[in-house]
């Protein structure tokens, strides 16, 4: 189990409408640092970087915290005071940043870059019989607020800026909130961080 999902928040759940379209000009990288706080404990971390604690969230950092902003991206999030709670992040429907990575080059070295390539790719695939679709790449939340309604109220939020049929990838310990949320497993996609396999 991560070890950073213990302590929940006694904060009330929040509605609909604390959950909004990030415009402050550091959203992108105030987004990427929560997914590395996030996903440092998440199992297709722990496979692609081992069970140091350290060593995870540095190569969270370098799978998240160093990716430049997409073009159409849009960040949603949940602050409190300065502080970011929950992030998503979607692009519209015609404009699926998957999408437009098909057919990218493998990058040169093997390892995390490569396992991110080949995920990307198999997303890429997944996707190509969709139609029109917007994509939420990421949903984060604070590890400390985890299992207080934040994430449930930026996916749901998600769906409502959304201008058409939403689709995301999840790991398979995901579904079941995923599934909360209204989503429905449609496929699954090879996951080259280990034997699993990810929902479409």
């Amino acid at each position: 189990a991560p070890r950073c999902c213990a302590t929940t928040s006694t904060r009330p759940v929040p509605t609909m409408a604390a959950a909004a379209v990030l415009t402050r000009a550091d959203a992108w990288s105030r987004a990427m640092d929560l997914c590395v706080a996030a996903f440092a404990d998440e199992p297709f971390v722990v496979e692609l970087f081992g069970d140091d604690h350290e060593m995870r969230v540095e190569g969270a950092r370098s799978l998240f915290g160093t990716q430049a902003p997409w073009p159409h991206a849009v960040v949603l999030g949940i602050e409190e005071d300065d502080r970011l709670l929950a992030c998503a992040i979607l692009t519209q429907p015609g404009a699926c940043h998957a999408c437009s990575r098909a057919g990218m080059p493998a990058p040169s070295a093997g390892g995390a870059d490569h396992s991110e390539w080949r995920f990307e790719q198999n997303v890429v695939d997944a996707h190509a019989g969709l139609g029109r679709h917007g994509w939420v790449s990421k949903v984060a939340v604070d590890p400390r607020e985890r299992g207080s309604g934040l994430g449930r109220a930026v996916i749901e939020y998600a769906r409502t800026v959304c201008d058409g049929p939403l689709v995301l990838e999840c790991q398979p310990h995901r579904g079941p909130f995923y599934a909360a949320c209204g989503f429905v497993e449609i496929g699954t996609i090879e996951d080259p961080a280990g034997d699993r396999k990810s929902g479409v």
